[in-house]
């Protein structure tokens, strides 16, 4: 370490004082910096923040309700996100961010470099500020302890180029993070009930997130579970070796040729199916061939199935004209997502690189016919079609798309696609499902790492509100570990 002038030296080290008092972790500190004529600094309130995509989920908490404390009293609203890029892409040296646990950054790696054992560092390179221990729960003590130092009372947002500061999370500490003791807020006066597939207990399980505590765990311990129909076990279901590892798609309908609610449910393998809520029982089935991902009933109880392989991409089968098997299907690729608009009359077709308008010209007849009639225009810029096709429930004409690598918005209005460059945008999101208050759910293919089928999402990811109501930007990974899912949608029988 090189010398410094002694006023300068002591300046920091009040500095450093001050953030030892006030750090709950009491961490061990050392500061390392140039010599230089005059104390340089950089406020890090015009910082975006940015997170290793791998993180854990108590990782991603913590960061979670820094991001949220961070605009507060930065007074800005700089962009959260993921390291995640696409292929041959580079960081950028350019942009200003603070990056928190092992992003793909070089300022990252060099930092890595310099710490053992429970050691974390906070240090200024460049545009970047880096955040990160070695492991994620250093990391999130890592944290919590510069939120406390930087983002307290009269917090100017001021921090000193060239700075390098370590510091020893506690044993204690590390004990307190590896607890689940995240509290979220969920507004009990709106309904939060989603339904998802279960491809391990090849079962559709709905949830309702007001029965939960304020940590969410009701979801994997069963107890916020309202309903689940177990094909398995239903002596309607003839057809239930179609259904093994493959159930891909379901929704909640009022259908108007059976007089009642149910559910309707797609399996990849060649099956299709209507299950009558009330008594939880199969109630007509098909069979198709391979490739369904997606399933919509019609206003007339009619059902259009979306397959993503084959030629046989979109499949009409009018029930209210008493046919039980397909009468007419269309060319598709790829066809992941298939959605009815009442506004509109049309449905909303998932391709592969972007969104279609069908029509079905003499719906509940035996010679109705599926019709394409426009393209959105519009495509993943730079990304290929998803899985995720879903209303958005507190923004009217507007559907969640997801494609492989990212999360976008379709206005059926515009006809346009647009990115959503935020918190809410993964790699590899399968479902996704919203609420009135802007709740999000999402079901992300190897979520918590512990997958058994490589489509599988082994756990929930939930974006609530911070208890104040401010923003939506509490992230909560709920895991499970008896239960894997595909899609999810809301529960909500209106389209």
């Amino acid at each position: 370490m090189k010398k410094i002038k002694q006023g300068i030296l002591v300046f920091l080290c009040f500095i450093i004082a001050f953030g030892l008092i006030s750090c709950k972790s009491d961490p061990v500190k050392t500061i390392e910096t140039q010599e230089m004529e005059t104390s340089s600094k950089i406020c890090f309130f015009d910082y975006g923040i940015t997170r290793a995509e791998s993180a854990s989920a108590k990782l991603i908490d913590e960061i979670s309700n820094f991001y949220g404390k961070f605009l507060k009293v930065s007074g800005k609203d700089n962009f959260y996100e993921t390291d995640y890029l696409d292929k041959g892409e580079e960081p950028s040296a350019d942009v200003k961010e603070i990056l928190i646990g092992h992003t793909n950054h070089p300022e990252t790696q060099g930092v890595l470099l310099r710490l053992s054992g429970n050691e974390y560092a906070f240090a200024v390179i460049g545009n970047k500020i880096v955040i990160t221990g070695l492991n994620d729960t250093v990391t999130a003590v890592a944290v919590r302890c510069f939120s406390e130092m930087y983002l307290g009372e009269g917090a100017t947002g001021l921090i000193e180029t060239d700075f390098f500061y370590k510091g020893i999370a506690e044993e204690k500490d590390i004990l307190e993070m590896k607890k689940n003791e995240n509290v979220v807020f969920i507004d009990s006066d709106v309904q939060h009930k989603f339904i998802a597939t279960d491809i391990i207990n090849f079962s559709l399980v709905v949830y309702d997130l007001n029965l939960c505590d304020g940590d969410l765990q009701g979801l994997s311990d069963g107890s916020a579970i309202i309903w689940e129909w177990k094909s398995k076990e239903d002596p309607n279901c003839k057809l239930a070796d179609k259904i093994i590892r493959s159930i891909s798609g379901v929704k909640f309908r009022y259908s108007e040729y059976y007089k009642r609610d149910v559910v309707i449910a797609c399996a990849n393998f060649g099956w299709v199916g209507v299950v009558d809520y009330e008594n939880c029982s199969l109630i007509w089935e098909c069979e198709l061939p391979t490739g369904p991902h997606s399933v919509e009933m019609l206003p007339n109880g009619d059902v259009v199935v979306a397959s993503a392989e084959g030629e046989a991409g979109l499949i009409y089968i009018p029930l209210s004209a008493g046919a039980t098997k397909p009468t007419h299907s269309i060319v598709s690729p790829s066809c992941h997502g298939v959605s009815w608009d009442p506004e509109n009359e049309c449905l909303w077709v998932l391709e592969l690189d972007g969104i279609y308008a069908c029509k079905v010209e003499n719906m509940g007849t035996v010679d109705g016919k599926l019709v394409r009639v426009q393209n959105s225009g519009d495509t993943f810029s730079g990304d290929r079609g998803g899985h995720a096709l879903a209303s958005i429930a507190n923004e009217e004409g507007k559907y969640w798309v997801s494609a492989m690598n990212s999360l976008w918005k379709f206005d059926t209005q515009t006809q346009k696609i647009s990115y959503v460059s935020s918190l809410l945008s993964r790699s590899n999101i399968k479902g996704i499902c919203s609420f009135y208050d802007g709740v999000i759910i999402e079901s992300i293919a190897g979520l918590c790492g512990n997958n058994k089928h490589s489509w599988g999402s082994d756990g929930f990811r939930i974006i609530t509100q911070d208890p104040d109501k401010q923003r939506l930007n509490v992230e909560t990974v709920i895991s499970f570990e008896n239960r894997e899912f595909y899609k999810i949608q809301a529960f909500n029988k209106d389209y």
